[in-house]
């Protein structure tokens, strides 16, 4: 009976949680957009993230990415990069640099030892590498330590991408970065409202 007791006790609580992931991205003031499957996307969820000047290095973003629930966004067709472009065109998301402009960190990153500077891409969410949308001249691994993926736009914002150093002590840092949530929140709120009419119906029984 205990046992049982505390199966509840542990689905409430991962019901809680879910629920509280729900209000905490329904209070994002509209940044969180989901791709509707009846639009061609795939559900998921997408939200831009800015962070204060000088912005944020790639591998701080991909841990706060995480730890919101998500990963950083991984953009594996035509289609989804032009959704993805689609919300970040604000001009809050880029920063200006050697006649560039640089977007949003992206979930992209070269793995050790891969040759360079086109070998061996990957993204943080293990799926195939089979889309690319590199800016022209890129990838170029300029002075030999470019190796996780972001926007760039020559001259302008544009949905192209630019091999990045990590950690920028002289050039711009990215702005921000996109995550992308999966699984959706709206199956965490419904698992949530479910547990709850489960338990109402069990303690009028």
């Amino acid at each position: 009976m205990r046992s049982r007791q505390a199966g509840w006790v542990l689905v409430l609580v991962f019901a809680a949680l879910g629920a509280l992931l729900v209000v905490s991205l329904q209070t994002a003031r509209g940044d969180v957009v989901q791709w509707l499957v009846q639009d061609g996307g795939n559900g998921h969820f997408y939200e831009p993230v800015t962070t204060a000047p000088p912005g944020v290095s790639w591998s701080v973003a991909k841990a706060a990415a995480e730890s919101a629930g998500g990963y950083l966004v991984t953009i594996t067709s035509a289609q989804e990069s032009a959704f993805v472009f689609s919300l970040v065109t604000d001009p809050k998301y880029w920063v200006s640099g050697g006649g560039n402009v640089f977007g949003l960190w992206l979930g992209g990153y070269q793995g050790e030892n891969s040759p360079e500077p086109n070998g061996g891409w990957r993204w943080v969410s293990g799926e195939p590498w089979i889309f690319t949308a590199w800016a022209a001249g890129e990838p170029n691994n300029q002075g030999g330590n470019e190796n996780v993926l972001s926007y760039m736009g020559k001259g302008i914002a544009a949905p192209t991408w630019n091999d990045g150093v990590d950690v920028q002590p002289t050039n711009p840092a990215s702005p921000g970065y996109i995550i992308e949530y999966i699984p959706e929140p709206a199956t965490l709120s419904l698992l949530a409202l479910g547990v709850a009419a489960l338990m109402a119906r069990r303690k009028k029984n």
